[in-house]
């Protein structure tokens, strides 16, 4: 009788295998998502298509042409993909305007579909990613990032040993700081150096860039490094190449007689023809606005 007794109280104080939970069940019909249905990517094929044409017009490929072959490439590149970037493919990357994961632009709203194709074709054709912030529209044109030149110049073959050294801004005038800058980099072991600082009354060549109210010394600092990223570019390409950069924030504040868009054409060697937009935000930084 003890015997049964002290088995029973074992198989008592044995632990006893669990069987599995399972899930409980959903109450209720399932919750349709909200907004309009998500658009199905593009095929292979049409992807695939894409990645050739772009690679047609490379930068180093595109300049080894003469300039009417290399005038025949681009155009037969642009007209390939407005044939293949479909309006239903704009309006599958709409949902990209204004979003930190995509491009930004200096309109709330943002632009309309086809602004938007049109910067889409050259943001691909001058290497530039549609996510990522590598590229924005500004008066509905496109204009490369700092996110792109970091990007393009840190994967420019046989470049290593990239640094980029800026100085302590000064303010000039209203509205504009100017920055020393230093870049140093290696291209297939050869050493390379960018300066941009001031030798003397007559010889300044600090970054000159445009400040908004409300910014600091790190955004005139990341103003600069975007064009000295750009001008190390332009340089990586033998200067043949105007590459457009900027930012929704190189707005200036709308004035009188309505805003204007600062737009840096700077070319390694010398000057560029600059547009009449850019003589007037040249004026105005310097102070010598009628």
């Amino acid at each position: 009788m003890s015997t049964r007794r002290s088995v029973g109280r074992a198989a008592e104080s044995a632990p006893q295998e669990l069987a599995p939970s399972q899930p409980a069940p959903l109450a209720g019909p399932p919750v349709p998502l909200a907004g309009p249905p998500v658009a199905a990517a593009p095929p292979a094929a049409v992807i695939d298509e894409i990645d050739r044409v772009v690679s047609m017009v490379r930068p180093p490929e595109l300049m080894a042409l003469r300039m009417v072959e290399r005038a025949a490439r681009m155009a037969t590149a642009i007209a390939r993909l407005r044939e293949l970037i479909t309006p239903s493919m704009v309006d599958s990357v709409m949902a990209l305007q204004n979003t930190a994961l995509g491009f930004l632009t200096d309109k709330e709203a943002g632009y309309d579909a086809q602004t938007v194709r049109d910067c889409l074709i050259e943001a691909l054709l001058r290497g530039a990613s549609w996510v990522g912030g590598e590229f924005c529209i500004i008066a509905g044109r496109c204009y490369l990032t700092r996110a792109y030149f970091a990007r393009a110049v840190r994967e420019w073959p046989g470049l290593t040993n990239l640094e980029l050294l800026p100085g302590v801004p000064t303010m000039a005038g209203e509205g504009g700081a100017l920055v020393p800058y230093r870049a140093r980099w290696k291209l297939n072991g050869q050493q390379h150096e960018l300066a941009r600082v001031r030798l003397g009354p007559d010889e300044d060549y600090r970054v000159p860039v445009r400040m908004n109210r409300g910014m600091g010394v790190d955004a005139a600092i990341g103003k600069a490094t975007r064009k000295v990223l750009a001008m190390i570019y332009e340089r990586l390409l033998g200067g043949a190449w105007v590459v457009p950069e900027g930012e929704p924030d190189d707005l200036p504040a709308p004035a009188a007689g309505g805003g204007g868009v600062e737009r840096t054409l700077e070319r390694i060697g010398g000057p560029v023809a600059q547009p009449a937009q850019q003589q007037a935000a040249d004026a105005l930084f310097e102070g010598n606005a009628a």
